[in-house]
């Protein structure tokens, strides 16, 4: 998390409109029931700062933050990360992390590109996924996905060059999901 403004977060439920685009959003990538369930009893909230970082809470998680700002505080974190809101050309997106996208996953068995081996340890350092790495595919592929071994774990989170139909036309060097931000991100960078 990022401070803002005189390194102050400042932690608020979701507005209708960011909560219909981060709900829309998931739901496009995995099945509305599933999605549903997930986030069932729980609430969205978007901390404020430099980015619009967003964290699911249960209802004590969400009581012991009031508590916290009655008395003039802010809690320096809180909850599951479960992505960004970014303003683009006016319009507001949402890019879920690779937590909710395993999470919604582990009940959907879909999205998903199942890769080699060799595949998975360049993944893992960061590289993108070529046509030669992809053994199988959990369909439908959608803007954002996942990217597992062949035991199904996730390793990290992609998002689509081209649309799969096309993968067996490409060379076998060319590259089919850029690789946003994967497991070993956390040792190289994040930990």
């Amino acid at each position: 998390m990022q401070a803002g403004e005189g390194g102050v977060i400042v932690y608020e439920k979701a507005s209708l409109r960011e909560e219909s685009i981060i709900l829309n959003t998931l739901r496009r990538l995995f099945k509305p029931g599933i999605v549903r369930e997930f986030f069932n009893g729980k609430h969205i909230l978007v901390a404020r700062a430099k980015r619009l970082e967003v964290f699911l809470v249960t209802d004590r998680m969400l009581e012991l933050i009031v508590k916290i700002k009655k008395v003039g505080r802010e809690p320096y974190c809180t909850g599951v990360f479960i992505g960004i809101l970014r303003e683009k050309r006016g319009r507001l997106t949402f890019r879920p992390s690779l937590d909710v996208m395993e999470r919604l996953f582990q009940k959907a068995k879909m999205n998903a590109v199942i890769v080699t081996a060799k595949a998975e340890q360049l993944v893992l350092y960061g590289r993108d996924v070529l046509v030669e790495g992809v053994l199988d595919i959990l369909p439908p592929i959608r803007e954002y996905t996942l990217i597992v071994n062949e035991n199904l774990e996730v390793l990290a989170l992609g998002k689509p060059i081209y649309k799969p139909e096309k993968w067996k036309v490409l060379d076998p060097k060319t590259p089919v999901v850029k690789n946003l931000i994967d497991k070993g991100w956390y040792l190289r960078r994040g930990g």
